[in-house]
């Protein structure tokens, strides 16, 4: 008896799967362009500044606002406990002696946030003045572990000219006192591109604002 054998018929789901694949591939090429074109727009500023940190008299910046409670730190003098927290407001100058040309001000926190080591927390917005950054902020947070040589702290934000700032801070001491402390500030700091909504590749619909672009796919029959 002859037999006979037939191509086997492609399971529905599997030609719509197939399908899908197929037509998503442009999106995604474009996407990835697309996000592309938006970096490639971003622009970056790089700042030096020198902070002033006075821990005491005369002209005392830096002041306890919350004793810690936890265990005394074995890295630290005598009497400074985990958990006491500062609140500072600093000069940012253009270089490191205090007379020099004001650029801004650094105001925030640093708690002691380690129980055996010279690590603090910092929280601290960086104001500028004069210049075309007049007004402007820079968010800083990270941890300050005075026991290392260059520490680096996060650019989280910003206002005015930095407004969606991102990029780091490098920081190292340039003069060391009792109660007098003096910081090199590298800043590197990336601000995104325009606002405005940049043209899409070809083929590609524009995107709604402020939303997620969703396609939908019909396959045909």
């Amino acid at each position: 008896m002859a037999t006979s054998t037939a191509a086997a018929k492609p399971h529905p789901l599997a030609a719509a799967a197939t399908a899908i694949a197929i037509a998503i591939i442009p999106f995604t090429l474009s996407a990835f362009f697309f996000v592309a074109v938006l970096a490639d727009d971003a622009e970056q500023i790089l700042l030096t500044m020198y902070m002033h940190h006075m821990m005491g008299p005369p002209g005392q910046r830096s002041v306890l606002i919350l004793k810690g409670s936890g265990p005394m730190n074995p890295s630290l003098p005598p009497e400074q406990f985990f958990g006491e927290t500062y609140a500072f407001d600093d000069k940012l100058t253009d270089n490191k002696s205090a007379s020099s040309r004001l650029a801004g001000h650094a105001q925030g926190t640093a708690m002691l946030s380690s129980m055996r080591r010279p690590v603090y927390l910092v929280d601290m917005v960086m104001l500028l003045v004069g210049g075309e950054y007049d007004g402007s902020t820079v968010v800083v947070e990270g941890l300050h572990d005075a026991s290392k040589e260059e520490r680096e702290l996060a650019v989280v934000g910003g206002t005015g000219e930095f407004r969606l700032a991102s990029g780091y801070v490098r920081c190292t001491t340039a003069r060391e006192e009792k109660k007098f402390n003096v910081y090199e500030l590298f800043v590197n700091i990336t601000i995104p591109g325009d606002d405005s909504e940049p043209e899409p590749p070809p083929g590609m619909p524009p995107a709604p604002e402020k939303m997620i672009p969703i396609y939908n796919l019909t396959l045909a029959n």
